[in-house]
């Protein structure tokens, strides 16, 4: 079994710096481990939290997100916060809580095997390319678009009854052959669902981007053709190959 990374990618908001993106994704250096997060633009910190998720999961992925789990996360985002220089209605918006989503991916290469974690709508795709079988965490619908998603808040209390929406797969028998992922934030996935949907094949536009222009461009042309929505968008992009048992 070999996972192939071919790519992440990620833009702006229109009008928007690439540092004022508050989607965030990590990969492990190996290569078998992947998370992508989207920090709630109506929060403080919100880029900030969701790069914490992101680390946390790739230094320790699970399928069980709980409150133990998250308090490194929570750590790492304390450690970011200047509250000396922080202007009090910054710290008011902080102690509201600051929140994101998290969707994680890892391989387990010896039995050939893979697990998927999700809160929120930053969703993970997977097609087995030679039978066309697929699947998707969470599961959804293109008019679960227009509803507030479950998020993560770095203030435990604020996550009480959120782990019983934790989606999860675990330990899924990869077929031989060849399977593309996809990890996306919410804009993309929506445009994905609804092309599904209309019983077209989206994942057919998404293999062909091979570069940060490529991506960019395609972004820009959804945008123009009012079929995507303007938030930050991210996508990983990934195949993994296993060989036929002999």
């Amino acid at each position: 079994m070999q996972v192939h990374f071919l790519g992440s990618y990620q833009t702006p908001k229109v009008d928007c710096a690439a540092s004022e993106c508050e989607d965030r994704y990590a990969i492990c250096g190996a290569g078998s481990t992947f998370a992508i997060s989207d920090g709630a633009s109506n929060s403080i910190f919100a880029g900030e939290w969701a790069q914490s998720l992101v680390d946390q999961f790739i230094a320790s992925p699970t399928t069980s997100i709980n409150a133990s789990w998250l308090r490194p996360a929570t750590a790492a985002l304390y450690s970011h916060v200047d509250f000396e220089s922080l202007p009090w209605h910054g710290v008011a918006k902080f102690t509201r809580g600051v929140f994101a989503t998290l969707s994680g991916l890892f391989f387990d290469c010896q039995s050939q095997r893979f697990s998927t974690v999700s809160i929120g709508d930053s969703v993970i795709v997977w097609r087995h390319l030679q039978s066309g079988r697929a699947g998707m965490l969470p599961s959804m619908r293109s008019q679960d678009f227009e509803r507030f998603p479950h998020l993560i808040c770095h203030l435990p209390e604020r996550n009480i009854g959120l782990f019983r929406r934790v989606r999860r797969r675990k330990s899924i028998k990869l077929p031989s052959g060849d399977t593309s992922f996809y990890l996306m934030t919410d804009a993309l996935c929506h445009w994905y669902v609804s092309e599904c949907e209309r019983g077209r094949e989206p994942w057919q536009a998404l293999c062909e981007i091979t570069s940060q222009d490529d991506f960019v461009d395609f972004i820009v042309h959804l945008r123009r053709e009012n079929i995507l929505k303007n938030d930050d968008t991210t996508l990983i992009s990934l195949r993994v190959s296993v060989e036929k048992e002999t």
